[in-house]
């Protein structure tokens, strides 16, 4: 229950009440988010996991803040690739990859083993603020 009364500010939160400036910009944006046992506060530029504060850089910041403004959206490296690094970027599909695991050592409990940000196999990436549970492997035989 706690999890769902948390997933419903941050959507409240992202969406805003009774705007009606249209679709949505950056000035919109939650400037904090809640999910599992994160807290991202992206105007401090910093990341609560787990009771352990980090400051992520800019890169990393906007990739989250990417995936949590189209959770459950399958985002292709391409979209990620435009979105945040631009069109003119050098940058390899492999360094998305390379943003995505740094991203996954502070916000996973398990980064091996991802319940957040999920791959999404020869396409790219989904955020799952609260993952279904009911898919995690059972303990007992």
């Amino acid at each position: 229950l706690p999890e769902l009364l948390s997933r419903v500010r941050n959507l409240t939160a992202r969406h805003g009440r009774g705007n009606s400036h249209g679709p949505s910009s950056q000035k919109d944006v939650a400037r904090t988010f809640d999910f599992g046992k994160v807290h991202v506060d992206f105007d401090k530029f910093e990341i609560l996991a787990d009771g352990q504060l980090y400051n992520p850089t800019t890169i990393e910041l906007e990739l989250l803040r990417l995936f949590i403004e189209n959770e459950g959206k399958v985002l292709s490296r391409g979209e990620i690739l435009e979105k945040v690094w631009g069109y003119d970027s050098d940058v390899s599909t492999r360094t998305i990859d390379n943003f995505v695991l740094r991203l996954r050592k502070i916000i996973e409990e398990n980064p091996s083993e991802p319940r957040h940000i999920v791959s999404v196999r020869g396409t790219g990436y989904r955020f799952i603020a609260v993952p279904d549970d009911s898919n995690a492997p059972d303990d007992d035989p």
